[in-house]
């Protein structure tokens, strides 16, 4: 029953992404509980609802509550937890917005370095290629900001501050 909740609610999350947010917090509550399960399969179930659902709008904040409860899944004596572990952390560093990866980089950074010495090859590679992904992506978005950056013209900052300053006189 509990692995059928999870999977109900991962597909939910993504059929309802804008209005499911507002919910997260009972539903990721219940999901990080079945983390703690003793059947892999219900951890693993629930793992994958807990991406989908932080994945929803309003709920990357509530990864804070979580955040705890998520590393601790990175000492699961089963592989494929562990596993869907890494591929949740790839996920939000490729998903989150600039703000939220603000909050969480450092974190999530961590569990795919811890990731890397895991005793299953497929693991550490998964973490490897998902570190290496998310600096490539991160030094394009960082070269796309200084483009804009550079295109601002700071003269017309200062014409609009005059402007309103003499507007309110």
């Amino acid at each position: 029953m509990k692995e059928n909740c999870a999977l109900f609610l991962k597909t939910l999350s993504s059929k309802l992404k804008t209005k499911l947010g507002h919910h997260a917090r009972p539903i990721l509550s219940s999901l990080i509980q079945n983390t703690k399960h003793q059947r892999s399969r219900i951890r693993k179930v629930s793992v994958m609802a807990i991406c989908d659902v932080i994945k929803t709008d309003h709920a990357p904040p509530l990864l804070k509550d979580i955040l705890p409860q998520v590393k601790a899944l990175l000492n699961d004596k089963i592989a494929e937890v562990r596993r869907e572990l890494h591929v949740m952390v790839n996920m939000w560093l490729a998903n989150f917005d600039l703000s939220y990866l603000k909050m969480f980089e450092c974190d999530l950074i961590m569990i795919l370095l811890a990731g890397v010495g895991d005793e299953v090859t497929e693991i550490s590679q998964l973490c490897v290629e998902g570190l290496n992904f998310y600096g490539t992506n991160l030094q394009k978005l960082l070269d796309e900001l200084k483009e804009d950056v550079s295109a601002i013209n700071p003269k017309s900052f200062d014409e609009e501050f005059e402007k309103r300053m003499n507007a309110m006189k």
